[in-house]
């Protein structure tokens, strides 16, 4: 009996079936519903490249992470999802230059139908992370461009405010407050090109009122000058004026007599005085004839030595009678 049954091999087909009908669900499960969950990152890669820009865009003029985490959630609605199926943080840039980025991540589920027969599981969670680095978008308004030197220090009693602009150097930046505690930075932007980060040594770095943190960054500084043609062509003028020698003193001078003027002058002053004469007629000629003639006199010196004109003479014929007033 008992070799009957092990020598017996009806059935052994279907035994064979269902362990084979397992395998091939699961292929299909990985080729369909894996290949599914696959399409579905892919669109959800979209939707948090595009959560992370705009989260960028909103901590970089807000510097609120409570705004970042709701512009994210508005573009996941924006895209046919729900607010909670997207969420963000504030981290360091992968790309190590010292900049702050902000990672969204937005995760959703897939539907599992064939792949039940392997697994309890009704759903296959699907997720994608982007990021976003976040720079300064303000323009320098202290900037040390040499990179060499201490950069931009404050050691004594002094503060850089610069609230809407960035400051910048390509070597260290520092307000020492253990020095002296009135020193101190504020602004929204700081960059810095070596040394330690400004924010974790003995520096006060701080952000404007109504700002949450200061976006600090490592990175070169450039010259916002450098394709200026005015300035080039002032700075290439520098050489040119700094090589012109003085005038030398002049030589071969004629020399002779000196003169010297004085300012005296002397007292001038011209006089006319009229004259006038009667001329009295013979009675067979005209009535009486009244002649006026101004007579000039030029004063050399003074009023007093005014010579007195002779009295005029009138002959052939005529009787004369002359009068002079003065």
């Amino acid at each position: 009996m008992r070799r009957e049954i092990s020598g017996d091999t009806r059935g052994g087909i279907s035994i064979l079936s269902a362990l084979a009908i397992t395998g091939v669900i699961g292929f299909a499960a990985l080729a369909l519903e894996y290949g599914y969950g696959l399409l579905q990152q892919v669109e959800n890669q979209r939707v948090a490249d595009l959560a992370a820009y705009s989260g960028a865009l909103v901590y970089n003029s807000t510097s609120s992470t409570s705004s970042t985490n709701s512009a994210v959630g508005k573009m996941a609605s924006l895209n046919g999802l729900t607010s909670s199926a997207a969420s963000s943080s504030l981290i360091s840039s992968p790309s190590g230059d010292g900049n702050q980025a902000v990672q969204a991540t937005v995760t959703t589920s897939a539907p599992l139908l064939l792949a039940r027969v392997l697994t309890t599981n009704t759903t296959m969670p699907v997720a994608a992370t982007a990021y976003a680095e976040i720079n300064a978008n303000a323009p320098g308004c202290v900037i040390a461009l040499s990179g060499s030197g201490s950069g931009i220090s404050l050691s004594g009693t002094g503060s850089i405010t610069a609230n809407n602009c960035q400051v910048e150097s390509n070597t260290t930046i520092c307000a020492n407050s253990g020095a002296n505690p009135s020193d101190s930075i504020t602004t929204k932007y700081l960059s810095y090109g070596s040394g330690t980060n400004p924010a974790s040594s003995n520096c006060t770095i701080s952000p404007p009122s109504g700002t949450s943190s200061v976006h600090i960054s490592k990175a070169t500084a450039s010259d916002p000058l450098a394709g200026n043609s005015e300035v080039s062509g002032a700075t290439g003028r520098i050489s040119t004026v700094a090589n012109m020698a003085s005038p030398s003193s002049p030589s071969g001078v004629p020399t002779g007599t000196s003169v010297t003027f004085k300012n005296t002058p002397r007292y001038r002053q011209a006089v006319a005085r009229p004259t006038r004469v009667l001329l009295t007629p013979s009675p067979a000629l005209v009535p009486v004839l009244l002649i006026l003639a101004p007579s000039p006199t030029v004063i050399p010196q003074s009023p007093s030595t005014i010579p007195r004109p002779a009295r005029p003479t009138i002959s052939a014929g005529w009787s004369t009678a002359a009068q002079e007033t003065a």
